[in-house]
Formats: structure tokens, C-alpha cells, sequence
């Protein structure tokens, strides 16, 4: 969209970035909203996470990390811009919030198992089941499982947290 005479005052530039926000809010984050949802209301069908699915996802991230390119790109600016910076310090910090992560759920789902088994008589099975769909997958299907969980953390950081964050204090 070029305007011939654009107002002084940049309005045209920040509907035009408005409208960017948009289109990465759409393709990136759109997706997941609608099948979080659909597993919300009609359950979860394992089915679903089959290779293509890894496939379909690992392509949409990726395909919104080059759309956060282009965006980028016609405003002066790239991926490096907004990227943060590593640091070795962060490794460090990553795994010991992992471990805290996985110790606060063990100590919150114990306590919540015991506060059920006195409210109603019966605990809770607080054993991670989310994961069993992995040993059913073909080779194939696991490649992309795990290019995927190399993507996602990259592609949510960038588009969400870096690229969000930038524009809404712009």
C-alpha cells in the first residue's frame, strides 16, 4: 500500500503497521488459538498428532518467522533488532527454571492428589500422560517432533515476546 500524499503526521505508517501486527498475529498465532480450542470443546483425539501435524506446525512457525522477516524488513529493521541477546549465563538460567518448573509441578500435583483424596476419598493420577502419543510415532514423525521443539521456543520468542512487545510500546 503506497499512498501518493501521505499525512505528515505518520497515521498512514501506523495503520500500515497495525496492519502487519495483524497479519502475524493471524498466521502465527490464530492457528494455535483454534486447535487449543477445538481440543477445549471436543477433547482430545490422538489422531491428531500424527507427523503432519508436527509438519503443519513446524511449517507455520516457520513461515511466521519469515513473515516477522519481511515485516521487519520494510520497516529498516531485522530479526537481530529485536532478537535478544544469548548469553552463555542464559543456558545456565534455562535448565535451573526447568528444574524448578518440573519440582513446583511434582509439589503442587502431590498436594493436590492429597487435598482430593481428603475432599472425595480418591487422589488424583498426577503422572505426566502427555507424551505417550511419542512412542507411536514413525521416524519420520519423530524427526519432525523434534525439529518442531527446536522451532517453537524460537518462533515464540521472536514473534510473540520480542516483535509484540516492541510494537505495542511503539
Amino acid at each position: 500500500m503506497t499512498l501518493v500524499n501521505p499525512p505528515a503526521d505518520g497515521s498512514a505508517e501506523r495503520r500500515m503497521r497495525i496492519l502487519e501486527l495483524g497479519l502475524v498475529l493471524l498466521i502465527f498465532v490464530a492457528p494455535a488459538i483454534f486447535r487449543s480450542t477445538y481440543i477445549a470443546i471436543y477433547g482430545f483425539d490422538s489422531r491428531l498428532f500424527k507427523s503432519v501435524l508436527f509438519l503443519d506446525t513446524g511449517l507455520e512457525e516457520i513461515g511466521g518467522i519469515a513473515l516477522l522477516a519481511y515485516v521487519l524488513n520494510r520497516s529498516g529493521r531485522s530479526l537481530r533488532d529485536i532478537c535478544p541477546r544469548f548469553r552463555p549465563h542464559d543456558l545456565i538460567t534455562a535448565v535451573g527454571l526447568a528444574v524448578l518448573a518440573w519440582v513446583a509441578y511434582y509439589l503442587l500435583a502431590y498436594a493436590a492428589s492429597w487435598i482430593a483424596y481428603f475432599a472425595t476419598g480418591q487422589g488424583l493420577d498426577w503422572r505426566v500422560h502427555n507424551m505417550a502419543f511419542m512412542s507411536k510415532l514413525s521416524m519420520i514423525g519423530l524427526i519432525w517432533a523434534v525439529v518442531y521443539s527446536l522451532i517453537n521456543p524460537f518462533a515464540e520468542e521472536l514473534i510473540v515476546r520480542s516483535y509484540l512487545q516492541t510494537e505495542a510500546n511503539s
